[in-house]
């Protein structure tokens, strides 16, 4: 961290005066020079926060190069150096406006003290307006990011959400197409039986047609059995009888 250092001149010495005010110069030219690359580092910064808020993923990755640890700590290290500067600074113009030193000053030292403490007030307040546009950039980004974050989160837990519901009807359209495959599998077994009793029926109907026809020929047997039976009988006896009377 570079300050302007001086070594400090013994109070009441006719020096003092112009030794404390160049010093004071000094430390005031470094922090206008620090102070305007804060600035610009300051605002540079909120226009590339500003510049993300409607970009995708790209700018967010440009954002991290240029707005990320390495730009964050250079901007806290000239922050501090200001800071430090104008604690020198308001040393040295409370120094000036001592009566130590005011004694052994020029006639128009208490106007020069004077504006030395305006010029350190309105460092001061430059610090402080580009400190706060800072913290404001620094907050909105962090407020982008994450409303950023939750967009992508929302997103995906949408596209998981889509997935698993995806994966449901899935499943049950299998679930639907093997139901549907058993069904014609089993109307094919019961269409096989059908046709598998309708067979057994016309066999039985064939049976049934033919058994009177058996029964028909059956009882003719049995006539025509009975009818030699008699026959043979009536032979027998005749024969029987003619012996008889041959033999009486």
């Amino acid at each position: 961290m570079a300050t302007a250092t001086m070594s400090s001149p013994t109070l009441g010495s006719p020096h003092d005066w112009n030794s404390l005010r160049r010093s004071a110069r000094q430390v005031e030219a470094e922090c206008q020079s620090k102070l305007a690359k804060f600035s610009a580092m300051a605002a540079a910064y909120s226009a590339h926060a500003q510049g993300t808020s409607g970009s995708g993923s790209n700018a967010s990755s440009a954002r991290l190069g240029s707005t990320g640890p390495t730009a964050a700590a250079s901007t806290e290290a000239i922050e501090r150096d200001i800071a430090d500067l104008l604690r020198q600074l308001a040393n040295h113009v409370d120094r000036l406006s001592s009566n130590d030193v005011q004694a052994k000053a020029p006639p128009a030292s208490f106007h020069l003290a004077q504006r030395h403490r305006d010029t350190l007030q309105d460092l001061t307040r430059e610090f402080r307006r580009i400190k706060s546009n800072l913290v404001a950039a620094r907050e909105h980004a962090e407020l982008l990011e994450s409303v950023r974050s939750d967009i992508k989160a929302a997103k995906t837990f949408d596209e998981n959400y889509l997935a698993t519901e995806r994966m449901r009807l899935d499943s049950t359209h299998i679930m639907v197409d093997d139901l549907i495959e058993q069904a014609q599998e089993t109307h094919s077994d019961l269409t096989a039986q059908r046709e598998l009793l309708l067979g057994a029926n016309r066999r039985m109907g064939g049976v049934n047609g033919v058994f009177p026809q058996l029964m028909s020929l059956m009882t003719r047997i049995r006539i025509r059995k009975r009818r030699d039976t008699i026959i043979l009988s009536g032979v027998t006896a005749v024969c029987i009888f003619l012996l008889y009377l041959m033999h009486g």
